[in-house]
Order: structure tokens, then C-alpha cells, then sequence
């Protein structure tokens, strides 16, 4: 069987070496082209489009929409009003002032205030140097993780490329956080899982991603994980109520109708989100059988993510791969500068094959993926076709595959 997956790892567990690194599109020329110089193109292009930006800001138009939604809330809670960023008059007022344009669309603050803690030094700098260092330092964390998985400068180079990274930083998103805490907590996860835990319960101020991560632990056992992430999570809430006081959660849970009706009247319009249910939106459905749907996914998906972790001859690459991407599936409410994420199953998937082998279709799943950030929001805005969902659930499938495949193998071997 083990000859059906391509260029198999040497027995002795060596790592690649250069040569095999580029032979994910095969031999010759075109490898130094997809390896070295088209994702540093690419990646200098972005930096391009951020420089003129940011040269180019004018009173009425700001660099990075997305930041001016965190950047108000913490001038908000900064000038002793944290509970006003549930208001929306205020907020908005306080959006306008931060993109100095009296004409900028109202942005709802559906964050819990745990989040404002990490938004709070953010008003500190005037909005153009702090949307930089808030950049800077996010982007930066991105980096170690994927640097951590692949330890490799090309592999560096091509997850810098990657266009979900354009786009959250274009949009001036939390994108690269959230990757990065995601990251961070499986890569501890096996020999220092307290640290884990912490990086998942720091992860609780945007819940919607780490709805699979409590699930998985459990079913899994990982104890300490689990005690580590519940006790950050409640410490967070503690500092958060010791910051901005009970009115602001108050505030926030009396909020929750208001999120939530934004959300089934498409506030931001289907082709935005990027969800099975906001697809099944998209083309027509009402909420209800967009909802029914939507369990339904989430249901598979879990169940594939807790299967593959019980598997005890999976690689942790794999298990790694399927939590993240398992997770997009089941969630109602992603956005494409979210896709960030997807860096981290794309590495974990690459860095497998590379020890093992890549079974038939892989590759191009991997760079289907890869590309998906750059048409999803297109298509669906322009064509209504809601590409993301049936891409993640494809990549989900074929991870899926691969576990299966090498549990068998190493069954037979055993």
C-alpha cells in the first residue's frame, strides 16, 4: 500500500532536504518559480499595496475598514465609557471619529469584552501607526507558528503569500491572532499541554472558532489542556470585569439578540459570510433549512474531527490539520479574512506529505485551497456561488482520507 502515496520519506526519518522541498510541482525550472520567487512577489506586491495605502489615507478613506471598529471601542473604553461600544450611537460616533469621515458605514461591536482587553491599547497611538503595530505584532505571531510547524524559509514565504493574508491585512482583521493562539495551543498540546490550555482560553474572545476545541480535548482526555483552558478563560472574564466593570457585560449580553439578527438578516450580506449557512443564504434558502443544514455539517464534521483523534496510528500533523479546518464547517458565522486559518491545515498537510507521501489529489486540493481566499468573496458577491464551504469540506474529506489511509498502512505494518 505504501507505494501509492508519492515520494515516501526515507525510513530513517530524516528530514527533507532541500531538493525534496521543491517537489511538490515536480522537478525543473517551474519549482524555483512557485517556491522562490512568485510567493516573495507576491508577498512585496502586498507590501506595496499597504505602503501606498497608508501614503494615501486621506480624511475620508482609511487604510484597513476593519481596525476602525476596535480602534473606536478602545477610545471608548479609554475615555471611561467601555459599556457605550454596545450602544450604537455612540459606537458609530466614536467609528466616525477614529476614519474621520462623517459618512462611514455603522460596524456592530459583537465581541465580548474580554476582547476589549486586547483591543484596549490600541487608541493609545493615532490610528495609522497603531493599525502598523497592531499588524507588525499579530503578523508577526503568524509567523513563529507557521515557522514552528515548517520550519523552513520557502514554506515561510509561501504562507506569506497566501492571499488570506492579504486580505486581513488589507481588512486590518484579527485573522493572524487568531491563527496564531489556534496554532500555538496544538503545537503544545502534546508535551506542554497547560500552555495549550492557556492559548485556547485566550482564544474564547472570538468563541465561534474554538466551538470543536473543548469537544476534541474531552473526548481525547487531555485533562491539564482542559483545566488550563478553563481556568485562563474565567481569569480572562475576571480581568475584563475588573477593567470595564458588570455594566459592560451587561451591556454585551443584552447585545446578543441584536449579533444574532444581524446575522439571519444579513447585516453584511450573504456573499460575506463565508459559512454553509450563509451559503445556503446566499442561493435562496430560508433560515431555517440554512440552519437544519448547518447542524448537519457541524454534526459530520465533529464527529470526523473526534474520530481522527481518537486514532492512535494518525500522525498528530494530521489530527492537527482536521481540528482546524473541522472548525470553519461548523461555525455559522466566518468571514473570508478568517482564512487565515486554513495556513495552518495547508502546513500541517505539507509537512505530512513530505514524511510520508502524498496520496493521489493532494497537491492540487492543497493549492485549491490555497487560492480559495482570492475568488470566495468574489464569487459569491458577483455570481452568488458560495465556493468556500464546498473547498473547506473537500479539504476536510481528504485530510479525512489521509488518516484513514495511514492508520490502515501502519495496521498492516503492525
Amino acid at each position: 500500500m505504501r507505494e501509492q502515496a508519492e515520494g515516501i520519506a526515507n525510513p530513517a526519518g530524516e528530514p527533507p532536504t532541500r531538493r525534496r522541498r521543491y517537489e511538490f510541482f515536480g522537478s525543473g525550472p517551474m519549482q524555483r518559480v512557485y517556491f522562490f520567487f512568485l510567493p516573495r512577489l507576491l508577498f512585496l506586491s502586498y507590501l506595496g499595496l499597504t505602503a501606498m495605502g497608508l501614503t494615501q489615507m486621506s480624511a475620508k478613506k482609511s487604510l484597513a475598514p476593519d481596525f476602525v471598529l476596535p480602534w473606536a471601542a478602545s477610545s471608548l473604553a479609554l475615555s471611561g465609557h467601555p459599556q457605550d461600544v454596545y450602544v450604537q450611537d455612540k459606537q458609530w460616533a466614536a467609528e466616525k471619529a477614529a476614519a474621520h469621515n462623517p459618512d462611514v458605514g455603522y460596524t456592530y461591536w459583537s465581541y465580548p469584552p474580554t476582547f476589549l482587553v486586547v483591543a484596549l491599547p490600541t487608541a493609545l497611538l493615532p490610528y495609522r501607526w497603531s493599525l502598523l503595530v497592531w499588524l507588525a505584532a499579530t503578523l508577526t505571531a503568524y509567523c513563529l507558528v507557521i515557522w514552528a510547524i515548517v520550519p523552513d524559509a520557502d514554506a515561510l514565504w509561501i504562507a506569506l503569500a497566501f492571499p488570506g493574508t492579504a486580505l486581513n491585512a488589507l481588512a486590518g482583521q484579527n485573522g493572524f491572532l487568531t491563527t496564531a493562539l489556534f496554532g500555538a495551543g496544538l503545537l503544545l498540546l502534546r508535551k506542554k499541554p497547560i500552555r495549550a490550555g492557556i492559548m485556547f482560553g485566550l482564544l474564547t474572545f472570538k468563541p465561534q472558532l474554538g466551538l470543536l476545541v473543548p469537544l476534541v480535548l474531552f473526548a481525547t482526555r487531555r485533562w491539564r489542556a482542559i483545566a488550563a483552558a478553563a481556568f485562563t478563560a474565567i481569569a480572562f472574564v475576571a480581568i475584563s470585569l475588573i477593567m470595564f466593570g458588570v455594566g459592560t457585560w451587561a451591556a454585551f449580553l443584552h447585545s446578543l439578540p441584536e449579533s444574532s439578527r444581524q446575522l439571519n438578516n444579513a447585516q453584511m450580506g450573504w456573499g460575506k459570510i463565508q459559512s454553509v449557512y450563509g451559503g445556503l443564504r446566499l442561493l435562496g434558502f430560508g433560515s431555517g433549512p440554512a440552519y437544519s443544514v448547518q447542524v448537519i455539517v457541524a454534526l459530520v464534521s465533529a464527529a470526523i474531527a473526534v474520530i481522527v483523534w481518537r486514532a492512535h496510528r494518525v500522525t498528530f500533523d494530521i489530527k492537527a490539520a482536521v481540528l482546524v479546518t473541522a472548525t470553519l464547517l461548523v461555525t455559522p458565522y466566518v468571514a473570508d479574512y478568517d482564512f487565515v486559518l486554513l495556513a495552518l491545515p495547508i502546513a500541517w498537510m505539507a509537512r505530512d506529505g513530505a514524511q510520508h507521501g502524498f496520496l493521489p489529489w493532494e497537491k492540487p486540493i492543497l493549492l485549491m485551497t490555497w487560492l480559495l481566499p482570492l475568488f470566495a468573496r468574489f464569487l459569491a458577491l458577483k455570481a452568488s456561488i458560495p465556493l468556500a464551504p464546498l473547498v473547506i469540506a473537500i479539504l476536510l474529506a481528504c485530510i479525512a482520507r489521509r488518516a484513514a489511509f495511514l492508520s490502515r498502512e501502519r495496521h498492516a505494518e503492525n
